[in-house]
């Protein structure tokens, strides 16, 4: 972790953030161990959920792919599913990821929406094309055309 924290060159002015109080370790956030990330994560969850700075914490985590510690709740294995596995530019796939991220944070759907920077429609666009693309890979896999 501390490799990584040194290379940044510039953290997101998070001020209002949750994460930044007297009160809280901010060790918390970078679990050492699988157990530790799973003890803790559901407090964590609990601190990012009611966050204002949510929205601004998990883009600066996914824009620079973030390999470590829990920011806006989600860990690095949810970030990256965020992204996508190859991905350096976020595509429809990955904004529909991130705004049903947006929205277990307790964001609304417009507001999650707003943050990705696509209109509501275009996510119902996105979604059916999801659910297009699910029945066409169940029927493949029921050997149909």
């Amino acid at each position: 972790m501390s490799q990584w924290i040194y290379e940044v060159t510039q953290f997101p002015n998070l001020s209002k953030a949750n994460c930044i109080s007297d009160s809280i370790d901010p060790d918390v956030f970078f679990p050492e161990s699988n157990d530790e990330l799973a003890e803790t994560l559901p407090m964590l969850r609990q601190i990012c959920g009611q966050c204002v700075e949510a929205a601004g914490c998990l883009k600066f985590a996914l824009d620079n792919h973030v390999p470590y510690g829990v920011w806006a709740g989600t860990t690095p294995n949810q970030r990256r599913d965020i992204m996508g596995k190859e991905e350096t530019v976020m595509g429809n796939r990955s904004k529909l990821y991130y705004i049903r991220a947006l929205m277990r944070l307790g964001f609304s759907e417009a507001r999650a929406c707003e943050e990705a920077g696509i209109g509501e429609r275009t996510l119902a666009r996105l979604k059916q094309h999801e659910r297009e693309a699910t029945v066409r890979a169940d029927k493949r896999k029921l050997g149909q055309s």
